[in-house]
């Protein structure tokens, strides 16, 4: 008998529907759907891996402790380090080294904004593939080691990402295709559609995998987009217009992703700034 069926058994000994429906909701969320809720997350150390995981973060201790449980529960197979790329937190973050075994912390010197803090940490990276995630997330199976598979037998693809999910399992985000405006129209598929590999303008900055040597080459998230906003599309498009590399989306690694919870400064104003950056840079290669 599975885990949803014990649930579903127990639960019908319970006679008060509103205590049963409760306590159904509590096993689901804590035993079947985050089944490392009351684990401690630990790495191994790794001085050659292949793939360096950067979180960029500022404070929420709390939400970067979650993403990390689940990520030492849903362990992947390829080697990789673990970098929480730390913009001057002023929680228990900046003890993050301490407390979790085998994390390397990257702290800046002053609060660099998103774009730079990424930047810093990616430079001080060992890992042949760079993972950037955000810490508002949570991992399914097969997360990491899917991306990392696609890009060793692709090399014509420079960026793979992640299909989002929301808590409910509705699917948030499948890639991302730009507007001639400059907007971004997010992919939801059909629940139904069977999902495959999917080539997009580009991926969400919040899971993306991409070779340490193209970030290199192309100089990392353009600086002129800083602090935020449009730096994972135009990333994507240094990559297709000057890379002549593609942006692919896998159905294979699902993450759980809490949107909104990483960055605080107006969405609005750095948008609208940014997205005008954005049409002056790439406006010549979309004629």
């Amino acid at each position: 008998m599975n885990k949803r069926n014990i649930v579903k058994s127990i639960s019908c000994v319970i006679l008060n529907k509103n205590l049963r429906r409760k306590f159904r909701d509590y096993i689901y969320e804590s035993i079947i759907k985050y089944p490392y809720r009351n684990i401690k997350p630990r790495f191994e150390k790794n001085d050659s891996p292949e793939v360096s995981i950067i979180m960029p973060v500022y404070n929420q201790y709390k939400i970067t402790f979650e993403c990390l449980k689940s990520m030492t529960y849903y362990k992947p197979k390829v080697s990789f380090e673990v970098i929480i790329a730390d913009d001057c937190s002023k929680d228990r973050t900046a003890e993050i080294e301490k407390i979790i075994p085998n994390i390397k912390l990257i702290r800046t010197t002053g609060n660099f904004g998103f774009l730079k803090n990424v930047k810093n940490a990616v430079s001080q990276a060992k890992g042949k593939y760079i993972f950037l995630m955000n810490n508002d997330m949570l991992v399914k199976e097969n997360w990491l080691d899917s991306l990392y598979e696609y890009l060793e037998k692709h090399s014509e693809v420079g960026i793979v990402g992640s299909l989002l999910l929301y808590n409910d399992d509705t699917i948030q985000e499948y890639g991302a295709i730009m507007n001639k405006d400059g907007t971004s129209h997010l992919e939801v598929p059909d629940k139904n559609e069977a999902l495959k590999p999917k080539e997009t303008d580009y991926c969400s900055g919040c899971s993306i995998m991409f070779l340490k040597s193209d970030w290199d080459t192309l100089g990392g998230f353009d600086e002129q987009f800083a602090p935020a906003y449009y730096e994972d599309s135009d990333f994507g498009f240094q990559m297709r217009y000057i890379l002549n590399k593609k942006s692919v989306c896998l159905p294979d690694s699902q993450i759980y992703h809490l949107k909104g919870k990483t960055y605080s400064e107006s969405a609005i104003e750095l948008g609208e700034k940014n997205r005008k950056l954005f049409l002056e840079k790439w406006e010549k290669y979309r004629k």
